[in-house]
C-alpha cells in the first residue's frame, strides 16, 4: 500500500523564518493514505489564520493554508507499506484524532532542532516529528532515530520515498474530481 508524504511552502511568515535556519524550502509536512491529499493528517494550525494556536489537524489540500496565495508549493512522495503497517499506521493516526484536544503544537521543539537540544514535551508535537514518531512505532525508521530532532529535510532521507509530485500546490495533477 501507498502513504503520502506531503512537503509544502506556504509562504507564511513562520515558514519563511523555519526555511531560513532549516535549510530546507519545504518546512510543513503531512501524511495521506490518498494521492488527492485530500485528507492529511499533521501538526499544524487549528485555525488557518492563527499561528498562535496548534495541535493535531486533519488537513486537505484544497483548504487552510495552501489556499493563502496562488504560488504555495510542495513535494509529494509516496513510500510503500505492507497492509499490516497501514493498518498499525491508522490506528495510531486514529488514536492522535481521537484524543485531538489533549495535544499540542512543540513551538519551542521546533526552534531547538538545528542545536540538537533536546526538548521533548509530552503531548507535543511538530508536524515532522510526529511523522517520524509514526514511522518509527510501526519501525520504518530505525528505533533510534530521535523524533525530536527530526525535520522535514530529515524525512526524506530516513525513509524510502518515491517522488511523485514537484511544484504548485494549485496544479497538483491528482485532484479529486467534483
Amino acid at each position: 500500500m501507498k502513504v503520502y508524504i506531503l512537503f509544502s511552502r506556504t509562504g507564511t511568515w513562520l515558514s519563511r523564518i523555519l526555511g531560513l535556519f532549516g535549510g530546507f524550502k519545504y518546512m510543513h509536512s503531512s501524511i495521506s493514505f490518498d494521492p488527492t491529499l485530500k485528507e492529511m493528517y499533521s501538526f499544524g494550525r487549528i485555525k488557518p489564520h492563527n499561528p498562535l494556536i496548534g495541535g493535531f489537524v486533519k488537513e486537505s489540500l484544497y483548504e487552510g493554508v495552501y489556499t493563502f496565495s496562488s504560488k504555495n508549493s510542495c513535494l509529494v512522495y509516496s513510500t510503500v507499506i505492507t497492509e499490516d503497517q497501514a493498518k498499525q499506521l491508522k490506528d495510531e493516526i486514529k488514536r492522535f484524532e481521537m484524543s485531538s484536544s489533549a495535544y499540542h503544537y512543540n513551538f519551542l521543539g521546533l526552534f531547538f532542532i538545528p542545536f540538537r537540544i533536546k526538548v521533548q514535551r509530552k503531548h507535543h508535537y511538530f508536524c515532522s516529528q510526529f511523522i517520524s514518531e509514526l514511522f518509527i512505532k510501526i519501525a520504518i525508521i530505525d528505533q533510534n532515530i530521535k523524533s525530536y530532532w527530526t525535520s522535514p529535510k530529515d524525512l526524506i532521507h530516513l525513509l524510502d520515498l518515491t517522488l511523485e509530485y514537484e511544484g504548485l500546490i494549485k496544479d497538483y495533477p491528482y485532484r479529486p474530481k467534483k
